[in-house]
């Protein structure tokens, strides 16, 4: 009842595009995004990858910085170029602007299906699964009050019912890593983050979670300090990858 005199007061609006949300008043309302947007982020999963010319979702290429430091698989949904108005773009742009649990939710749950089936597919076990992300900068989380990775590796972990945990922390100040070339990147990411004290990931099965990644120089770093800490499986996951990866 609160909910429903909530949406009569304040109509609900889609998370992507903003327009007002059809809703029955004496019905249970869930939907967080238009039919149209719904319908735009669905027909995106099903671009073909620029390299191995297969549909996003089913997509098995792994940036080469990641693979070298032992990233199993590598689960994405989308291909992103920030400079498309998209229902994607518009989604990843909001998640990190906008700390929105519903739109949290919504991306996590498009995840968090898809990689139900992969991991299926690698065998390995969804039960005592730890999810963890790739930090924040510090500037970042200050000026918009979140860290939206960390947001989705929390959801994620509660929806496969696993242990989050954050494992990982920056080192002082580096460049933005969108202003730099691919090489610039890798040297950038260099000793940038350490592994938070007391972290043992013997023998486990850990979820790297972040939501865009380009070359993955910044993910690789953070697969080989959880390597060290033990982890026997790294799956990483991100709702997007640039169009090259």
């Amino acid at each position: 009842m609160r909910n429903q005199i909530k949406n009569l007061l304040i109509p609900p609006k889609c998370a992507l595009c903003s327009k007002l949300l059809d809703f029955e008043i004496n019905k249970p309302f869930h939907d967080v995004v238009c039919p149209q947007c719904s319908s735009a982020v669905e027909r995106a999963k099903l671009e073909f990858c620029h390299d191995c010319n297969v549909e996003m979702i089913d997509c098995r290429c792994v940036p080469e910085p990641m693979k070298k430091a032992g990233c199993e698989d590598f689960v994405k949904l989308f291909a992103y170029d920030k400079e498309t108005d998209s229902a994607v773009n518009r989604m990843i742009f909001r998640l990190k602007k906008q700390n929105l649990k519903n739109l949290n939710y919504y991306a996590s749950k498009q995840l968090y299906n898809r990689l139900v089936l992969r991991l299926e597919q690698d065998g390995i076990s969804a039960c005592g699964l730890i999810f963890t992300y790739m930090p924040r900068r510090y500037s970042s989380v200050c000026l918009h009050g979140h860290d939206q990775a960390k947001k989705l590796a929390f959801v994620l972990s509660n929806m496969f019912g696993g242990d989050f945990r954050s494992t990982i922390a920056r080192r002082g100040k580096s460049s933005e890593q969108k202003e730099l070339s691919a090489e610039e990147r890798q040297e950038n990411v260099k000793g940038l983050f350490r592994l938070k004290k007391d972290t043992n990931l013997k023998g486990q099965s850990v979820i790297l979670v972040d939501d865009v990644v380009t070359t993955g120089s910044s993910m690789a770093e953070c697969i080989k300090l959880l390597k060290g800490a033990g982890t026997e499986h790294i799956i990483c996951v991100a709702l997007a990858v640039t169009e090259k990866i």
